[in-house]
């Protein structure tokens, strides 16, 4: 019953990873789970809001690496619903130990044109 209550609030989060109104009291009430419940849901996770955090960054990543359209990494933290740029190089760094600008460096150096967090 719980790992299908995760597999539901996942799946509401990726579709909502865009918006801003994505947050804990919404994913609560998509759920149907108390906030106390959801956050327990997500404990393994790290939690519900850094799970929330680490997807957005894994879609942040992607998009830096991308060849598609080449975006500036303020924009691209931006719409990944940080506060500043500042505090969107940091978490990244932290997540993926390097920052954003090197990632981006880095795919567009290897022979593939891709690389993987």
């Amino acid at each position: 019953m719980h790992c299908a209550a995760v597999a539901s609030i996942k799946r509401y989060v990726e579709s909502h990873l865009d918006s801003p109104a994505l947050c804990v009291a919404a994913i609560c009430a998509h759920s149907g789970w108390s906030r106390a419940t959801t956050y327990r849901l997500f404990e393994p996770e790290g939690g519900l809001v850094h799970y929330v955090q680490q997807r957005r960054l894994e879609r942040a990543f992607a998009e830096l690496i991308s060849g598609e359209r080449r975006r500036r990494i303020l924009d691209i933290a931006l719409e990944s619903h940080f506060a500043s740029e500042a505090t969107f190089n940091r978490a990244f760094r932290r997540t993926f130990g390097l920052p954003p600008g090197a990632a981006r460096a880095r795919a567009s150096g290897s022979a593939s044109g891709s690389i993987r967090p």
